[in-house]
């Protein structure tokens, strides 16, 4: 296990390079032995990218956010290849977010790069 920080609460790009370095020189993470092509999960958290999330909220679907701290980015794993299951999942999704008083601005793909 390792930790990389910034005890002044300041986001660096270093903070990010060191920890991205910190991943590549451990030889076991908890997860040796797991497909070499899709990672061992291994990986770092961070805080929110707001003028990021900013920028391609206003981008993807014009929208202005809420204050830092007044809303969420998630990630989800939809199932493929099959069209009408991505709809049911989101259709569950929205109305589970509408009863619990928050509301989904968009879906995005994210970009990869799997070369």
């Amino acid at each position: 296990v390792g930790l990389v920080s910034s005890l002044k609460s300041v986001p660096t790009r270093k903070i990010v390079v060191d920890a991205i370095e910190m991943l590549e020189r451990m030889s076991h993470r908890g997860g040796c032995g797991c497909d070499p092509m899709s990672g061992d999960g291994a990986g770092a958290l961070f805080g929110m990218p707001d003028a990021f999330m900013r920028s391609k909220a206003k981008d993807s679907f014009g929208v202005e956010l809420p204050a830092l701290g007044e809303y969420a980015v998630s990630n989800v794993f939809f199932p493929h290849g099959n069209a009408q299951a991505l709809v049911d999942c989101k259709t569950i999704l929205e109305r589970l977010a509408k009863e619990r008083g928050l509301k989904v601005i968009g879906w995005r793909p994210v970009p990869v790069d799997n070369s």
